[in-house]
């Protein structure tokens, strides 16, 4: 095997080339040996467990590369349905198994370090199959050096394990990202049944879609059930979204802060048959909305945010100046658009999102517009926000949960700012329905304006980025909140 990544040796399992079957591709088939710069992925086993061991793991992670292979030798064809996208186009290489040096973990660290180097050098994507997880020590130390930016994510399927981790951060006063694959239906519990209660519990499923909710079973089997039989799935779901909805709430029992993020977990799982309401009506955990957000909402605060037309990032790192010189006392804004500057890479066109409230909005459209005016930003900017805004939304279990007057379901407001953003201005205007709770459950109006540099357009930015807040302070404040009747008093909004 012709090899050009110092370190290594041919796999246990070699996959079978060329393809025989040109009726049948099958993915064994796409590797080859890797020879150098003609390979767009590269595969490199790393069949070594030590640093686990080291740590207090358990080993048999180094047997990680040959079961892999032997797994892919029974897969088939390169195009994902899913996904709509076929990689038969993609050159796939195996370079084999990197020789690891027992007893040393820091050299076996540089050999992979260099050869991922090799790799990378080539032009190639390399995918580096442990082993255990220090295998990424090597792997990020040659992309650290080649690359400026480098983002990680760890995943593991073991609660044991991701627990140590959690615990060992703890220990050293360290905030540690983990990410532990597994069914929400399934850790929960598990977590309840050993006594490990968090500080904070929320989720993010997409509880609100029974069809797109994963309950607990083989996976494969849920795939075709979820197309054979609906209704049973639906069934399956709503069972598993009972007994994670129960651990919610008994880990809220047992002093953890509980929280709902606005996907319908609640109210599914009283479908389910789970006493999630407390006598008088209201949740027993709240949304975050009415736990946090609202008092921003009060003020007209909401996730305001822009795009660049010309693709250029350049011209979103130009407005980042001018937003930190605009509110130079707003240390928690000046903190994000910073670490979204230097850590956060742009996908598609370049933008960028923030928190602004009324009248603040009007103030950074109008410098957006001057930016365009002046030729230091290259071409328009579009301007728009999220659903999740102060005044835009009826949304009984989210945005407005649990308001002062019980208002909650009143379907008016959406449809006010749907109005006065058309007649205001916007470039347009939309109105939509279901937003994050599900269809039934959410009417929401939208809003996009472009700032083109025009006289013209900075009157349109002006009314449409005062309204479009404003008339959720007016709300806020008709619904008893002080907070929002004060900021009205401050900005001049006008309440009946």
């Amino acid at each position: 095997m012709t090899n050009r990544v110092p370190y290594t040796v041919p796999p246990e399992i070699i996959f079978p080339h060329p393809l025989t079957n040109h009726a049948d591709p099958r993915l064994k088939h796409r590797f080859q040996p890797w020879e150098g710069p003609e390979a767009d992925v590269v595969l490199i086993g790393v069949p070594f467990d030590e640093g686990v061991a080291l740590g207090g793991g358990r080993p048999g992670a180094a047997g990680g590369p040959a079961a892999l292979r032997k797994a892919m030798l029974r897969y088939g064809t390169t195009y994902d349905a899913e996904q709509d996208i076929d990689f038969d186009h993609l050159r796939l290489a195996d370079a084999g198994d990197l020789e690891v040096i027992a007893d040393n973990v820091a050299a076996t660290h540089e050999r992979l370090a260099e050869a991922v180097t090799a790799m990378l050098n080539a032009g190639a994507v390399p995918v580096v199959v442990g082993g255990g997880h220090d295998a990424t020590f090597g792997s990020v130390k040659a992309l650290m050096d080649k690359y400026s930016q480098v983002a990680g994510i760890n995943v593991d399927a073991h609660l044991d394990e991701a627990l140590a981790w959690a615990d060992e951060a703890r220990g050293r006063g360290e905030a540690l990202s983990i990410g532990l694959a597994g069914n929400a239906a399934e850790v929960y519990p598990a977590l309840v049944q050993r006594g490990v209660i968090p500080d904070m519990v929320s989720d993010q499923t997409p509880a609100h879609d029974l069809g797109a909710y994963v309950p607990v079973g083989d996976l494969a089997e849920l795939d075709e059930l979820r197309v054979s039989d609906p209704a049973e799935y639906h069934r399956r779901s709503l069972a598993s979204i009972a007994r994670h909805a129960e651990a919610i709430l008994e880990m809220q029992r047992q002093g953890a802060i509980a929280f709902d993020y606005g996907n319908n977990l609640r109210a599914q799982a009283e479908r389910a048959g789970v006493e999630v309401r407390q006598s008088d009506g209201a949740y027993k955990y709240p949304g975050f909305v009415p736990a946090y957000i609202r008092p921003l909402f009060c003020r007209g605060m909401g996730l305001f945010r822009w795009a660049a037309i010309s693709g250029d990032p350049k011209d979103i790192h130009t407005i980042d100046r001018e937003l930190l010189q605009l509110f130079p006392d707003n240390e928690g804004l000046a903190r994000w658009i910073r670490l979204a500057s230097e850590k956060v890479p742009f996908l598609g066109l370049p933008t960028r999102i923030c928190w602004l409230g009324c009248g603040d909005r009007a103030r950074f459209g109008q410098a957006i517009n001057s930016l365009v005016a002046n030729g230091r930003v290259s071409a328009p900017i579009v301007i728009g926000r999220d659903h999740l805004d102060t005044g835009s939304v009826a949304s009984p279990d989210r945005e407005t949960e649990g308001l002062l007057d019980g208002s909650d379901a009143v379907a008016d407001w959406p449809l006010l700012n749907f109005a006065l953003n058309t007649a205001a201005g916007a470039s347009w205007v939309s109105f939509h329905h279901g937003g994050s709770v599900g269809i039934g459950n959410a009417l929401h109006a939208g809003m996009v304006i472009v700032a083109d540099g025009t006289a013209e357009r900075a009157e349109r930015l002006e009314r449409v980025l005062t309204v479009d807040p404003g008339i959720g302070v007016a709300r806020h404040a008709l619904s008893g909140y002080q907070e929002a009747q004060q900021t009205a008093a401050e900005k001049g909004i006008h309440l009946p």
